[in-house]
């Protein structure tokens, strides 16, 4: 009988051991299958923004050199002030939301990076600068939110609806 139950020790205990051991494996590597899942999801994300990010940024280099281009064309002759600010005022036939400030003298618009974000372009084209030939200068370019932020301001707290009712 001593035989049977030191065999049994010599079979049952090593063979919990390797029951244990498999099992922190498997919970190993679910918990690494979790993390990974997360990092990918989280780096197609990133990809997705930064690709969107830099296509918007194409997009307003082409509007900037399509909005430099033009403001040498109509400064390629001697013209006065007022005729560059009612020439500059139809910058928006050009490029899409592109306003014109004449009293800053400034160019700006914004291309749409995604539902939330867009990329704001401002320039300098003052009319002196750009009679005596200098290249319009860019003097923001940055990421806006275009969406605006609703914060829940509720606070949830339960009421009875026994508490409300009151009889006279």
């Amino acid at each position: 009988m001593k035989q049977r139950r030191s065999s049994f020790m010599a079979i049952g205990i090593p063979s919990m051991f390797v029951i244990f051991a498999v099992l922190c494996l498997v919970i190993l590597s679910l918990l690494s299958l979790g993390t990974s899942r997360q990092d990918m999801q989280s780096s197609q994300r990133s990809l997705e923004q930064t690709t969107a990010y830099y296509q918007a940024c194409a997009q307003a280099s082409e509007n900037y050199q399509t909005i430099a281009d033009y403001i040498h064309q109509i400064c390629g002759e001697d013209i006065s002030k007022n005729t560059y600010d009612s020439d500059m005022s139809t910058v928006s036939s050009l490029c899409p939301n592109a306003s014109w400030d004449s009293q800053k003298e400034t160019v700006f618009f914004s291309v749409p990076m995604n539902d939330e974000q867009s990329v704001f372009v401002e320039i300098s084209a003052s009319w002196s600068q750009m009679l005596s030939g200098t290249s319009p200068e860019i003097t923001v370019w940055k990421t806006i939110s275009t969406k605006t932020w609703n914060p829940d301001t509720r606070q949830p707290v339960y009421q009875s609806s026994n508490s409300h009712t009151s009889e006279n």
